[in-house]
C-alpha cells in the first residue's frame, strides 16, 4: 500500500514538473520557460511593465509547436502556430543567480547557497531549476538585479541539486522540485561537506632587494565539487575572520581562499650585492621564514628577475623561466633558511 502511494506520488510529481515553469537561472539573466495553450492556433502574450522592462530584446519563442507568423502589436504579441500546447521561452534580466560559499576553518565544514535575485516584484513559482554557473555573454553591457531588501533564506533541508555537466566552460547544476523563487533574494542550500584546509603562506612577485618581503595568508582545499567564482565567508571557531574571491576551480582541483597579508609570518631577508655594473648585477640573498603562530603553514616563494638572462646558484626549489619557486612546511615555532646566488645579466 505504501509503496503505492509513493509510486503514485512520484508520478504525480513528474506530471507536475512537465506541466510546470522551468527556469533556468545563470549569472545576469534567466530562461523561463511556461506551458501556454493556444487557442485556434494563436497565443497571445502581453509581458507586464516590469517584466517588459527586463526582457532580453526580442528573445521569444515556442517550443512544441511550429511557428508560422509573429506579429507585435505595441507590447503584445501574437503568435500563430500549429498545435494545441506549446511552451513559451523567455530571457529576463529580472532574474538572476550566483553561488555564494562558507567555509569553517575548525571544522573543515564547507557550504554552497545559490543565491537568486528575483527583481520582478512578485514571487516566480518554479517547477524545475537548473542553475548554469559561468559567464555567458549577451549582446550589450549585463545588467545585475540587486537585492532591495533583506535576503528571504528557505529554511528547508538542501535541495537535491545534480551536476549536469559542463559545457563551453560553464557548469549546470539541476534541481527537479518547487520552489518558489521570492522578490528580492531567495537563498537555496545548493551543497553541504566537508573540505581539509591547509594553511598557505605565499608570495608571487618580483625580485625583492629590501629586507621585507611580504607572504600572503590563504587556505587550500581540494574543491568537493565543480566550483564556480563567487564570495567565500571564512569562520574560525565561530567567528568571522573574512570574505575572500573564490576562482572557478574544477572537482578534485586545489581551490584557494586569500585573506590578505600573512601577520604570523615573520621574514627576515639579507640581500648582499656580489657585484654590479652596467653589464650585470650578481646578489646573494639569505631568506629565513618563521612561523610565530600557531597552526603548521606551508611557504611558497616564487621569484622572478627583470633582465637579458640570469644565472642562479639555488641549492633547494626548482627554477622557472627568469627566476625561481620554492616550497617548504614549517611547524608553529619552527623556521627555515635559504640561500641562493643570482647573476643577472641587463644588455
Amino acid at each position: 500500500m505504501h509503496k503505492g502511494l509513493a509510486l503514485l506520488f512520484i508520478i504525480l510529481s513528474l506530471i507536475s514538473l512537465a506541466r510546470g515553469t522551468e527556469i533556468t537561472l545563470y549569472e545576469n539573466f534567466a530562461e523561463v520557460a511556461r506551458p501556454v495553450t493556444l487557442e485556434g492556433g494563436v497565443f497571445a502574450w502581453r509581458p507586464s511593465d516590469r517584466l517588459a522592462g527586463t526582457l532580453v530584446g526580442d528573445l521569444v519563442w515556442l517550443s512544441g509547436a511550429r511557428e508560422r507568423l509573429r506579429v507585435w502589436r505595441g507590447s503584445e504579441l501574437l503568435i500563430y502556430a500549429d498545435g494545441e500546447e506549446a511552451r513559451l521561452h523567455y530571457l529576463t534580466r529580472g532574474l538572476t543567480g550566483r553561488l555564494g560559499y562558507r567555509l569553517h576553518l575548525a571544522s573543515g565544514a564547507f557550504a554552497a547557497w545559490l543565491r537568486v535575485e528575483n527583481g520582478l516584484d512578485e514571487p516566480v513559482e518554479a517547477a524545475g531549476l537548473t542553475f548554469v554557473a559561468g559567464v555567458v555573454p549577451l549582446e550589450g553591457a549585463p545588467v545585475r538585479v540587486e537585492a532591495m531588501a533583506l535576503a528571504k533564506r528557505v529554511k528547508d533541508e538542501a535541495p537535491a541539486f545534480t551536476f549536469q555537466g559542463g559545457l563551453g566552460g560553464v557548469f549546470r547544476y539541476r534541481l527537479d522540485r518547487t520552489v518558489t523563487l521570492y522578490p528580492d533574494r531567495t537563498e537555496l542550500p545548493f551543497f553541504r561537506g566537508a573540505v581539509k584546509p591547509k594553511l598557505v603562506w605565499r608570495y608571487r612577485g618580483g625580485f625583492v632587494r629590501s629586507s621585507r618581503l611580504r607572504l600572503f595568508r590563504l587556505y587550500r582545499f581540494s574543491a568537493p565539487l565543480n566550483l564556480s567564482p563567487g564570495t567565500v565567508d571564512v569562520f574560525a571557531e565561530g567567528t568571522f575572520i573574512g570574505r575572500s574571491r573564490l576562482a572557478r576551480t574544477y572537482e578534485g582541483r586545489p581551490a584557494e581562499v586569500e585573506l590578505g597579508v600573512a601577520e604570523r609570518a615573520r621574514v627576515e631577508r639579507r640581500v648582499e650585492v656580489l657585484e654590479e655594473s652596467k653589464d650585470r648585477r650578481r646578489y646573494r640573498v639569505t631568506t629565513r621564514v618563521t612561523n610565530e603562530g600557531d597552526e603548521p603553514a606551508r611557504v611558497e616563494i616564487e621569484e622572478r628577475f627583470n633582465g637579458k638572462g640570469l644565472k642562479l646558484v639555488l641549492p633547494a626549489g626548482e627554477r622557472v623561466p627568469m627566476g625561481y619557486r620554492i616550497g617548504f612546511d614549517l611547524a608553529p615555532g619552527a623556521s627555515h633558511t635559504y640561500v641562493y646566488e643570482a647573476t643577472l645579466v641587463l644588455r
